[in-house]
């Protein structure tokens, strides 16, 4: 795990505990360990072209553009199953 990222262990599937930066070694015999690495740095998120209808009737183009910073791994993790992605729709409504 490199600086400004996180890992979290799963072991059998279950949230163990968050792993700092650094070297980490498990032995997985007879279970399955799992690393996820969360990038804690601030991060930005470009959603080109949404066509929105105003009150009038009158369709406009809109893009935006998002930096965002996780602050609780292991929601953004177990919560869905891509959290960038589900960023991205989020922004598209």
């Amino acid at each position: 795990v490199v600086d400004g990222q996180v890992g979290l262990l799963f072991v059998d599937g279950v949230y163990t505990r968050t792993l700092a930066a650094g070297v980490h070694a498990f032995w997985n015999v007879g279970r399955m360990v799992q690393v996820k690495v969360v990038d804690l740095k601030r991060q930005s998120l470009d959603v080109a072209g949404q066509e929105v209808l105003t009150k009038d009737r009158v369709t406009i183009r809109v893009n935006i553009a998002v930096e965002y910073r996780v602050v609780d791994p292991v929601t953004a993790v177990s919560t869905v199953k891509d959290f960038s992605e589900a960023l991205y729709r989020a922004l598209q409504y």
